[in-house]
């Protein structure tokens, strides 16, 4: 739990509590999950900080375990040399400027030229990117990679008894990632594989629209991975294939994509509740073959969102305009 949580844990009273040694291993691990070093380096000041008398020893057991080489030179300057711990430790204050001058000698990210360098070694990353079949060379394939974001490096991780397909979608889910749908130059599938992430096996296992090699269709099925199995769901307003698709306060939100005629701007939304598909706002844009994601937490969310100011009554929820009238 604290690799996993590390950020959130270090807040705690308890964590002020841990060894040296608990604390040593913790840091040391590849696996912590932590996007910057000099997060690290504060967390280990922080824990001296509180019986520094005692603790302040355990700088040159500790600091070691701090990737410094993912640091720049001016934090290491600024931060950790100009530092009364770390100047009064004459073995940290050398160990910190060999850092600096490998730094400046190997570019201004080091682990990209050796991975092997201990205190240069990007820990293993929380997530990673799939990148997983589509065209390539004039044919589908059945490729899949993995991006792994903090050495900047991409990891073939194909499985070869899986056949090649493009135009599909894909969702992680419990553990496993399902690849839906998608055409392999002769067959449109309807079929769903599931990806084992551990064993990297796939397996077969309802897709929403699409297009079967005929028609534009507008079914949408719902998966249950507790029974493996798909179950017909209200359809979509509107037939299409080449759509957006998202998850925005517990909406299923289709967006664009072609009706078989046209490419259109319209779109529509699926209430879990009712089981019933609605209109929503049309884009101002036509638009085929697009891609969607919800972003969160934007401190300067209004620069993203329709003017309050300008919004017609009709947009004021029912309830909301029956409350007012009753009042």
């Amino acid at each position: 739990y604290i690799i996993n949580n590390f950020k959130q844990v270090v807040l705690e009273e308890e964590f002020l509590q841990l060894t040296v040694e608990e604390l040593a291993d913790i840091l040391d691990r590849d696996d912590l999950n932590v996007q910057l070093e000099t997060t690290v380096y504060e967390v280990l000041t922080k824990w001296i900080s509180h019986v520094p008398a005692e603790r302040k020893q355990h700088l040159t057991t500790l600091l070691p375990k701090v990737r410094l080489g993912l640091m720049t030179s001016d934090y290491l300057k600024d931060n950790l040399l100009s530092s009364e711990l770390v100047g009064a430790n004459s073995e940290c204050v050398s160990m910190i400027s060999n850092v600096i001058l490998d730094i400046h000698g190997l570019g201004s990210r080091p682990f990209m030229s050796g991975l092997c360098h201990p205190l240069a070694r990007p820990r293993l990353p929380h997530s990673i990117l799939l990148a997983i079949g589509g065209w390539s060379g004039g044919d589908p394939t059945n490729g899949i990679e993995a991006y792994d974001c903090r050495a900047n490096r991409w990891v073939n991780v194909t499985n070869n008894l899986e056949c090649p397909r493009a135009y599909h979608g894909a969702a992680f889910l419990n553990g496993y990632v399902y690849f839906i749908g998608g055409f392999d130059r002769v067959e449109h599938f309807n079929s769903v594989r599931r990806f084992d992430l551990t064993t990297h096996i796939p397996n077969k296992c309802g897709p929403v629209g699409g297009f079967d090699g005929n028609n534009r269709l507008r079914t949408a099925e719902a998966y249950n991975p507790h029974s493996n199995t798909w179950n017909l769901v209200s359809s979509m307003l509107t037939p299409r294939s080449n759509f957006g698709i998202e998850v925005i306060d517990d909406r299923l939100f289709v967006v664009g994509g072609f009706n078989g005629f046209t490419t259109t701007s319209n779109v529509e939304y699926y209430d879990t509740l009712t089981n019933e598909w609605y209109e929503a706002c049309d884009m101002e844009i036509f638009r085929s073959a697009l891609s969607c994601c919800v972003v969160s937490g934007l401190c300067n969310m209004t620069e993203y969102t329709f003017p309050r100011d300008f919004l017609p009554l009709a947009n004021v929820p029912e309830e909301a305009m029956e409350s007012a009238e009753s009042t």
